[in-house]
């Protein structure tokens, strides 16, 4: 009797062995399986935040802007802006002037198309008014800074600027687009900005569409 309950009890010690040994194996498995998971997501937030940022300073590399003249009489800044990759499509902005941020309707494009005479937007329909991609809180957009992406409105304050209580992002058709030039774009399109009313400095905020944001990626001050 003796060795029947002693060989009774070893055989339950011997299972009680095998479970605990089975549940902390699947526990740790449970566990490993967890922080590759994690990982797995940390490191897909880094490459995507990596990709995020270099395609942000590859915009920011290939627009151009510059000033072509500005018209003391008429309150009136004409820019040019270009691609230096040569891609078609649209050029995004937010205009400040004085402290104040310009709505998207003092924003026209310039359409040779619609130009008889050579003579710059003299005519109705010959510079088209700029879209609004954006209108809203300055908080709701990002901006490209050496360390990253920031808010926009932490951008502004860190640059000393004022914040606005809304900002409108303008949607300027390249010149391409509005002749409906296919493939390479190497010309140039050019930009009127009413100033009337408003005072001077002025900065463009030059911004680009990412992952269904925008993001702010240089700033261009006319002299």
């Amino acid at each position: 009797m003796f060795w029947v309950c002693f060989l009774a009890k070893k055989a339950l010690s011997g299972e009680a062995t095998l479970l605990s040994t089975t549940i902390l194996v699947g526990v740790a498995l449970v566990l490993g399986i967890g922080m590759l998971s994690f990982v797995a997501a940390v490191l897909g937030n880094y490459r995507s935040q990596i990709n995020l940022v270099n395609y942000l300073r590859y915009e920011a590399v290939n627009t151009y802007v510059n000033t072509i003249l500005y018209d003391n009489t008429t309150f009136t800044l004409w820019l040019l802006f270009k691609r230096l990759d040569g891609s078609p499509g649209n050029y995004y902005v937010i205009i400040e002037s004085g402290g104040v941020y310009l709505n998207c309707s003092r924003v026209y494009v310039y359409n040779p198309l619609s130009d008889a005479n050579g003579v710059l937007c003299d005519d109705p329909g010959e510079c088209v008014e700029a879209s609004t991609l954006y209108r809203g809180r300055a908080r709701g957009i990002n901006a490209l800074h050496p360390d990253g992406v920031m808010d926009f409105d932490i951008y502004l304050r860190a640059q000393n600027r004022p914040l606005p209580d809304y900002v409108e992002v303008c949607r300027i058709p390249s010149v391409c687009v509005l002749t409906g030039k296919q493939g390479f774009c190497d010309e140039n399109t050019i930009v009127k900005v009413d100033l009337s009313h408003l005072a001077l400095p002025v900065r463009i905020y030059v911004a680009v569409e990412y992952g269904g944001g925008i993001y702010v990626v240089g700033v261009y001050a006319p002299a």
